[in-house]
């Protein structure tokens, strides 16, 4: 699992929660799964819905496993602020919420 797509998937569940419902629905998805591409990518939605996770966000888990098992998000690390955004615009989840937090350095997006 690469710190990008770790960070993506907690910022996904992260998001419109506090950090306590944040970490409690993250630890259930932890405890049924491995938090990896391979695994979030094959998934059923209704194992995320029992973990609390939205509809919704599970789709842009499921997505974003996707997306990285296509290479499409590894180089991530390499590029700007913007170029981050422009690559990310492709998945439809509030990306400046999670682009906000996690390149401020606040977050583990590039640890």
């Amino acid at each position: 699992m690469t710190p990008i797509f770790f960070s993506l998937v907690r910022a996904i569940i992260s998001q419109q929660l506090s950090e306590a419902a944040a970490s409690t629905i993250f630890n259930r998805l932890s405890s049924i799964t491995e938090i990896t591409p391979d695994t979030l990518s094959s998934l059923d939605v209704a194992a995320f819905r029992s973990c609390g996770i939205s509809f919704r966000k599970a789709e842009y888990i499921k997505g974003i496993a996707e997306a990285a098992l296509a290479g499409e998000i590894q180089h991530i690390a390499d590029l700007s602020d913007d170029g981050v955004v422009n690559v990310l615009t492709d998945f439809a989840f509030s990306l400046h919420c999670v682009a906000g937090y996690y390149m401020s350095g606040n977050g583990l997006l590039f640890n």
